[in-house]
Formats: structure tokens, sequence, C-alpha cells
């Protein structure tokens, strides 16, 4: 990693909420600063090793050590609480994208509507990203009215459909309506095989 991206990486780390980062042993490793107990709210907590996880910026992916606490007071199963640091402030619950990486997607994206593969080119042209078209996709779908009539629209359309794996696999038809004149996106969907009529 670059001693840019790393600067970076250490500068966008520093304005988010209780998480900080440390370097030890040669990785970067996040970890709370104030270690609270999520179950109990107890503070009696120690740390309890570490697991590695891959984390995807617009600008480069690496590698961090996520710190793991284990709660010393006992609740009501009579069992430790094993936690790790929140890192949800950097990316989402079961992603490897982060937040960072979403919206720069959606800012290159929605107000062109330009297509996947250019947008997956545009992010993958330092190439310390690697993303394919499909997660470009899949993002896009996440957004809230991602489509907007535009108020300058010519009044002639070009339709198409595209076979598309979506749903747990190739069972989809991705249905998209440009308008002819200014080649923007009015409409589309991704619409299940057996609902397609």
């Amino acid at each position: 990693m670059s001693d840019k991206f790393c600067k970076w990486v250490e500068n966008s780390l520093k304005i988010v909420g209780n998480i900080k980062l440390k370097f030890k042993k040669n990785f970067k490793c996040l970890k709370d600063k104030i270690r609270i107990c999520p179950v109990c709210g107890s503070m009696n907590v120690d740390k309890n090793g570490s697991r590695e996880r891959l984390i995807i910026f617009s600008t480069g992916k690496e590698y961090f050590k996520i710190q793991t606490y284990v709660c010393k007071d006992k609740h009501e199963n009579g069992k430790s609480q094993f936690f790790e640091a929140n890192i949800e402030d950097i990316v989402p619950k079961n992603s490897i994208y982060s937040h960072e990486f979403i919206e720069t997607v959606k800012d290159h994206n929605a107000p062109v509507h330009a297509p996947l593969r250019v947008t997956a080119d545009f992010l993958n042209k330092n190439d310390n990203v690697s993303v394919s078209h499909q997660t470009i996709e899949n993002i896009i779908f996440k957004i809230e009215n991602p489509n907007t009539i535009p108020s300058k629209s010519s009044g002639k359309y070009i339709f198409d459909s595209l076979w598309c794996k979506a749903h747990g696999g190739w069972n989809s038809f991705y249905f998209c309506m440009n308008d002819a004149s200014n080649e923007n996106v009015v409409f589309d969907k991704n619409v299940l095989q057996r609902n397609r009529s």
C-alpha cells in the first residue's frame, strides 16, 4: 500500500466516532476508543485477540485487524460475552465495501446513469480496486428511486431487456428504457423470469 493511500486511510478513520487506528506488527488494527459490552453496557472488558478483514475504499483495498473483546461480567446465560470493535461507521455489516466506496459509486453513476462497466472501469483505474459491474449494479439497485425521469425528456425512448444473474441465479431479466435523444436512463427494473408477463 502506498504512503499516500496509507495517510488517506488514517485521515479518513480519524473522523469516525468510536474507532481508532493502531499500527501493530505491520498491520493496521481497528479498535474501540471506549470498550463497552454491547449486551450489558459494562466497561469491564478485556482484549481477546483479533481477526483479519478486507475493506475496499474507492482509492484502494486494505486488510485490517479487527480487535475482539470479552466482557468479564457474567450474563444471564452464565457465559462471558465475546464481541469485536464496532466498525459499522466505516463499512456496512457483512460487506467488504466501505460507505465511502458506496457513496463514490452513487456519486459517479447516479447523475449521468453511466453504463455499469464504465463505472467499474472508473473505479478500477488505479489497479488498487477490483470491482465487477455486477457489484456496481447491486449497489445502484439499493438506492431509493435511483432513476428520476428527466424534466426535459424528448418523448422518444429506446427499450431493451437483458438476461441477468440476480435473486440467486440466472433467472431474471433486466429491463431498461433510455431517452433516445440524451441517452439518459428513464426507467429500469430487475424482474424474475416467472413475473415477466
